[in-house]
């Protein structure tokens, strides 16, 4: 009998601990601030991305956003996805002959997320390639402006909210790259946004719009409405050149404020340059109290998936945007990442993916999982994070088929030194070391790497990545070095196998560049403690432990 009553309080306890167990869990796991960098997030982009390349996607529109989440992941340039969508998008412009209101790129009815997603997507990707596109698509948004300033269905005189937000996000990314629209342009959808406020703060799907700038009755105010609108105010008031520092007392709820990271302390900050702001006969002070107004509904509604969205991935991608502009605005942009709104949203996506990689939301009507998959890999990699801090995809007036870089000066640095910029471009050197890899050759056309951004030296090693991966096993120790500092410098974490290997050769030239291209990678400063002058067992645990972080990005790699 007692051992009855024993074995009773036993399974009695065991139970209570399994119960207890998953709550124990999640408070561990939220006190973690993710980041865009971390193993876990990389690799759900990284199944993400393999979802996408698997899928077709219809519609223009789609495709445009599925070429957009494959850039911000570091997609080589010239993959089909991303040049096959570029080229498509110029092929419907041209069919336009010039003349915006010929122009038409999915159905009629919903052309302005066309237009809005394709241009923010070739801003993302190449604006110097496709600069008259671009510009043809800013005009063309211009002539379908509405009059009271906002953007919408054809058939409604009503501005959508929804549409309006990919108009003004284009507005903001082509002011970054130096193009241009008219004043009146800004001026009008600010205006229609501080009057399709709701008294709430909220705001609705079609905006009604209010004869003052008092709130008026607003409909169907689901907080993607909310976050969509909010957010487009803020981007305003950037292109506006306003901004402020950090209040020491704010409104925003506890999952908007930031959680920190302890894990990338080393990371540099990241400064952001200014264009010339934007002058506006709309009074600043109108959409500060519009934004102060939303700020509280969104402290009181804040939910990471509110039951009464249908589309969630579309929603994350706005809440992401809405929230990295108010970053922005209140001086907390270029700090360190790892906020809590990102650490539910990786929550919440890490449980919804499926097993295929993708995102799917039966809800109908919505776009394919192939456009919820690019909005969740948009939240993961905080893509409007990467725009406002300069990582603006391969760079304005990069070729991307690799035909050449243009040139900026008459002298270069290299190496710490001013010296005359040599006839040839970086590009044209590295070809020409390629075809004779002589040790000298090689070596100065990676040093001339230095030339370039780092989107642009993506470019250069994928266009020569097979050759220098089979320069990894050369007979010449600086040729492998050459390599090997190459492939580190591209940032594409398909050459991270390699570089492990290269950890193991016999060189130490070619070990601690190894090391340093997988640092860069991996945004991990120290690395695994492999220190310059390194002895066998340093080196045996830190090569252990490289193949232990990949392994955690993809499961199944072989080395």
């Amino acid at each position: 009998m007692a051992k009855t009553v024993v074995l009773r309080s036993y399974f009695a306890l065991l139970i209570a601990a399994l119960v207890l167990v998953p709550n124990i869990m999640v408070v561990s796991r939220r006190a973690f601030a993710y980041t865009p960098d971390d193993p876990v997030v990389r690799r759900m982009v990284t199944r993400g991305a393999a979802f996408l390349e698997s899928h077709t996607e219809k519609l223009l529109g789609g495709k445009a956003v599925v070429a957009l989440a494959l850039v911000k992941a570091n997609k080589p340039p010239d993959h089909p996805l991303i040049l096959g969508t570029a080229e498509e998008i110029k092929a419907k412009i041209a069919a336009a002959e010039g003349d915006p209101s010929k122009l038409v790129m999915d159905k009629e009815e919903n052309d302005n997320y066309s237009i809005g997603t394709s241009a923010i997507f070739l801003l993302s990707y190449d604006a110097g390639t496709y600069r008259a596109e671009i510009q043809f698509l800013l005009d063309t948004l211009a002539h379908r402006q509405k009059e009271h300033g906002g953007w919408g269905y054809v058939s409604k005189i009503d501005g959508d909210t929804s549409m309006t937000q990919y108009a003004v996000l284009t507005m903001w990314e082509a002011h970054q790259e130096g193009f241009s629209f008219p004043p009146a342009m800004l001026n009008g959808v600010a205006t229609w946004l501080a009057k399709t406020q709701d008294p709430s703060g909220a705001f609705g799907y079609q905006g009604q719009v209010s004869p003052t700038f008092e709130p008026i009755k607003q409909y169907e105010t689901r907080l993607s409405m909310v976050v969509a609108g909010l957010g487009s105010t803020y981007i305003c008031t950037d292109l506006m050149g306003l901004g402020r520092k950090p209040k020491e007392k704010n409104e925003e709820p506890s999952a908007l404020k930031e959680v920190e990271d302890t894990t990338k302390k080393d990371l540099p900050d990241t400064q952001r340059s200014r264009p010339k702001k934007i002058s506006i006969s709309l009074e600043s002070s109108i959409l500060r109290r519009v934004q102060e107004r939303g700020n509280r509904y969104m402290a009181k509604k804040y939910e990471i998936a509110p039951s009464s969205v249908a589309f969630k991935y579309y929603y994350l991608y706005a809440l992401e945007r809405y929230c990295s502009f108010r970053e922005l605005d209140e001086g907390k942009g270029n700090r360190k990442d790892g906020p809590k709104w990102y650490n539910d949203g990786v929550d919440y996506l890490m449980v919804k993916q499926t097993d295929s990689g993708g995102w799917d939301n039966p809800v109908k009507g919505e776009a394919g999982p192939s456009v919820s998959t690019a909005f969740a890999i948009l939240f993961l990699v905080r893509s409007t994070q990467k725009s406002i801090q300069g990582d603006r995809g391969y760079g304005p007036g990069t070729l991307v088929g690799g035909r050449g870089f243009p040139d900026e000066g008459e002298v270069v640095i290299r190496n710490g030194q001013v010296i005359a910029k040599p006839t040839t471009s970086p590009f044209e050197a590295m070809q020409s070391a390629m075809k004779n890899p002589g040790e000298a050759d090689l070596a100065e056309a990676i040093d001339r790497m230095d030339e370039l951004g780092p989107k642009q030296s993506q470019i250069l090693v994928s266009k020569f990545a097979e050759k220098l991966r089979a320069l990894v096993s050369d007979p010449s120790p600086d040729n492998r070095i050459a390599a090997v500092k190459a492939l580190g410098r591209s940032g594409n974490l398909e050459n991270a196998p390699i570089l492990i290997l290269a950890l193991d050769d016999k060189d130490s030239g070619v070990v601690l560049e190894a090391r340093d291209g997988l640092r860069r990678m991996s945004r991990k400063i120290g690395g695994f403690g492999l220190p310059d002058k390194y002895t066998p067992s340093q080196h045996s645990q830190a090569v252990k432990k490289w193949r232990a972080w990949y392994k955690e990005l993809q499961p199944d790699a072989e080395f």
